[in-house]
Order: structure tokens, then C-alpha cells, then sequence
């Protein structure tokens, strides 16, 4: 992930479209579906507790910026991103897609917080 987040902040950081995406991703990790639904550096840096390896958050951070990708199809900007998403879409969409791959690999998104 190290070489994935280095290529990011080298290269993808200043493209619009993934801006739009990590916004989205903001919005949805702070909307009330935020127990559900963490950022991969959220797991990686606050994660350990709740089964949140390494290894897990790699597997759900694939799975989350797919549901990311969808979810910023219906947003228009950045800085609509909060009051843009669909929360009903992306209910289902962790429902359906993201909890089935928590629940296989046994981890709770709910311990993985950065409050002390």
C-alpha cells in the first residue's frame, strides 16, 4: 500500500475526478453510515483492534473505492460531495458488497477510531 499511496500523491492528487472520489469517500466515512464504512487510512492508521490488519484493510480498501467509484457518479463536485451522496445507494451498495467481505474476514470497523 505504501507504493499505492506514494504513486497517489505523486501522480493522481491533482486530477479532478480524484478529488471528486476522495471527497465522496470523506462524506461517507463521516455521514451516519461512517461506523460501516472506513477510509483504508483510517484502518491502517487507527485499525489492530477489531481484526483490522493490514492485510484486511487492503482487501477492503478494494473493495470500498469500487463502492466509492459508483457512489461519485452521482456527485457533481468535490465540494458537493456531503450533500450530494445518494446515503440510500451507499447503504446498499455496503450492505451488498462491502459487509459480506467484512463479515468473511471477521472484522469490526466499528473499533477502528482515532478518538483516545
Amino acid at each position: 500500500m505504501a507504493l499505492e499511496n506514494y504513486v497517489e500523491m505523486q501522480s493522481s492528487t491533482a486530477d479532478p475526478q480524484f478529488r471528486l472520489c476522495k471527497a465522496v469517500e470523506n462524506a461517507l466515512e463521516n455521514s451516519p453510515l461512517g461506523a460501516r464504512f472506513r477510509s483504508r487510512y483510517a484502518m491502517v492508521c487507527y485499525g489492530g483492534a477489531g481484526n483490522v490488519t493490514y492485510a484486511n484493510a487492503q482487501a477492503l480498501g478494494r473493495v470500498q473505492w469500487e463502492i466509492v467509484l459508483e457512489l461519485a457518479k452521482g456527485v457533481s463536485s468535490a465540494e458537493e460531495a456531503a450533500a450530494q451522496l445518494d446515503v440510500a445507494q451507499a447503504e446498499r451498495l455496503l450492505a451488498e458488497r462491502l459487509e459480506p467481505l467484512q463479515k468473511e474476514l471477521q472484522v469490526d470497523l466499528a473499533t477502528v477510531s482515532h478518538a483516545a
